[in-house]
């Protein structure tokens, strides 16, 4: 004769399951919860360390960018430190080619060919032993033309004797007040005298000592603008 199972056993067994699949439900719940935490921590680990590489690799171009734009600053300031030296040897240059001459067409003609040998100069001035200016200046086709004093602090006139500028006082010009305490000097940009308009800076050489007497002239100044 078969037993049949008690009611009481069946439920116990139904209860057990229930247990057994509530703690399964549970532990792929807490698996759940513990990838999504592991995702978002990698993702955050992630964005940390992107945006840490984005920060050193800012900082490194920014380095270089500095250091790069700090060696062409260099490099222009010695570029800039040659040029100007360059114009100072050229007005030495250009008093060397004045030793001995007393004549002003012989002046002239010198003054005019070491500006063509340097096209960099816009103008050379020249104040001779005798207080009167000469002015040469070079023209947008190359041309120089000369214009020159014929009586002390008198007219400024071109080759032709037309006059340029009425009673031209040389000392009273930026590059020969700047240079009054100084062999030599780099004057402050100033009015250009013959381009209206425009800045013009002047290196100009004072003729002292043993020069004095081997040169017909007190005064170079070179103009660049």
């Amino acid at each position: 004769m078969v037993k049949k199972p008690q009611q009481g056993t069946i439920f116990a067994a139904a209860q057990r399951s229930d247990s057994y699949f509530v703690k399964c439900i549970n532990m792929l719940s807490l698996y759940e919860k513990i990838k999504i935490r592991l995702i978002i921590l990698f993702l955050l680990a992630a964005l940390s360390f992107i945006g840490l590489f984005f920060i050193i690799n800012y900082q490194l171009v920014s380095e270089r960018a500095v250091k790069r734009a700090d060696s062409r600053f260099e490099l222009i300031q010695k570029n800039v430190g040659y040029f100007f030296k360059d114009i100072e040897r050229s007005a030495l240059t250009l008093k060397d080619s004045l030793y001995l001459l007393k004549n002003t067409e012989e002046i002239q003609r010198a003054v005019i060919l070491k500006m063509e040998m340097m096209p960099f100069l816009d103008s050379v001035g020249l104040v001779l032993d005798d207080n009167k200016y000469y002015l040469f200046s070079r023209r947008a086709n190359d041309k120089i033309v000369v214009y020159h004093q014929e009586q002390v602090n008198g007219p400024l006139v071109d080759e032709s004797g037309r006059v340029i500028f009425a009673d031209f006082n040389p000392s009273k010009r930026p590059w020969s007040v700047a240079s009054d305490d100084s062999n030599n000097s780099w004057n402050p940009a100033y009015n250009c005298f013959d381009r209206p308009g425009k800045k013009c800076i002047s290196f100009t050489l004072r003729i002292n000592g043993k020069d004095h007497d081997l040169l017909a002239v007190d005064k170079i100044h070179v103009d660049l603008n």
